[in-house]
């Protein structure tokens, strides 16, 4: 569901998109 947030909130927050991938990276791991 972050993922579709971030798909609404693109470009406006990048950061936080960048927040997110992040988060999703760790969570693979």
């Amino acid at each position: 569901w972050a993922k579709e947030v971030v798909k609404g909130c693109r470009g406006s927050n990048a950061k936080l998109e960048a927040i997110l991938d992040g988060i999703f990276e760790q969570e693979k791991v």
